[in-house]
């Protein structure tokens, strides 16, 4: 009985810290070479300038090259 008591609050403890961790953020990522973007959640490396960031999702950081884009000719 105290060996499956002690097991059900070990799974409480490791169901609350799950419940608990949250994703990380993503950041616009400038190549200093080709001037290319990126979206990552780290840095992809020395060569890269961190544009803007903290974004809570991929989807919000593509719009956001999206929106910056310069169209064609201008």
């Amino acid at each position: 009985m105290k060996n499956r008591f002690k097991w059900l609050i070990l799974l409480g403890f490791y169901c609350s810290n799950q419940s608990v961790a949250a994703p990380a953020p993503w950041y616009l990522w400038q190549s200093k070479i080709t001037g290319g973007v990126i979206c990552a959640q780290h840095s992809p490396g020395e060569g890269w300038l961190q544009l803007a960031g903290r974004f809570p999702s991929a989807g919000q950081c593509k719009q956001a090259i999206r929106q910056s884009a310069k169209p064609l000719g201008q």
